[in-house]
């Protein structure tokens, strides 16, 4: 009988071949920066495991090499309101590199309240040292979508959450 195969099995197979191949002639000199997400250990925005699972995960994510880390800064934040994220990146020395912010960009009555949101977030990420914010649109059914009815409010909003 065959067991199922996690995405914890995944990440640790992933980790490992990062680890050997960062360890290859050759791999210095290329100075890559290979970092990791923390989406592998279940750390989402305000989940019931999102602060049980980042120290675990940047724990792994700095004992395997790895030269930094993502997640949502949402998990960020909840962290910075505890007064203990600093100490935690000090702690495992893998700095943050990005996060990953989850925003509408279709619907124009959310616009406003989603920017604020997008600034706050931003904010929190830069104030970790991370340098990127990855902005993830929410989803759409696909049959039916029609690009064009949304493009005008897809620009706004992407040009009024770029970093400044």
């Amino acid at each position: 009988m065959r067991s199922a195969f996690t995405r914890r099995d995944f990440s640790k197979i992933c980790m490992g071949l990062g680890a050997i191949a960062t360890s290859l002639p050759g791999a210095a000199a290329r100075k890559l920066k290979i970092g990791y997400t923390c989406i592998t250990w279940g750390t989402f925005p305000r989940g019931p495991e999102a602060s049980a699972t980042l120290e675990p995960a940047l724990k792994d994510i700095g004992a395997l090499g790895y030269y930094g880390f993502e997640t949502f800064p949402e998990v960020l934040e909840d962290w910075d309101a505890k007064g203990a994220l600093a100490g935690l990146i000090e702690k495992y020395g893998v700095p943050l590199t990005s996060g990953y912010i989850r925003t509408n960009l279709t619907d124009p009555a959310a616009h406003k309240e989603n920017l604020a949101q997008v600034i706050r977030l931003a904010k929190i990420i830069r104030k970790y040292g991370g340098r990127f914010g990855v902005l993830a649109p929410n989803s759409v059914k696909r049959e039916g979508y029609d690009f064009k009815a949304h493009r005008a409010n897809i620009i706004s909003a992407l040009n009024d959450a770029r970093w400044r």
